[in-house]
């Protein structure tokens, strides 16, 4: 007999509006950081990729990293132009 798992739900932690471009006309990028148990040193990474201004966002999705690692994800998540999505289990 096989058992069907509910699938994993995934949330917003918290989310920013993009700031507006200092350049009228020039193109932004959104980046997508998948992370999954990252270093201490990714909230750095996120707000020095947000301070330029050609990104627009900058999404982390946490891919089901333990409840340790969630103090890395609320610091990312109150970074300006900072979005944290997360996945309740590891999905690879």
């Amino acid at each position: 007999m096989i058992e069907e798992s509910a699938p994993a739900r995934s949330h917003f932690v918290e989310e920013s509006s993009p700031a507006p471009s200092p350049h009228p006309g020039a193109s932004q990028v959104v980046v997508v950081i998948p992370a999954y148990q990252p270093a201490p040193t990714l909230p750095m990474l996120v707000g020095e990729l947000a301070a330029s201004p050609t990104v627009a966002a900058v999404v982390v999705v946490n891919d089901g990293s333990s409840p340790h690692y969630r103090s890395i994800f609320t610091a990312v998540s109150r970074l300006h132009r900072a979005t944290v999505l997360s996945h309740a289990v590891n999905l690879g």
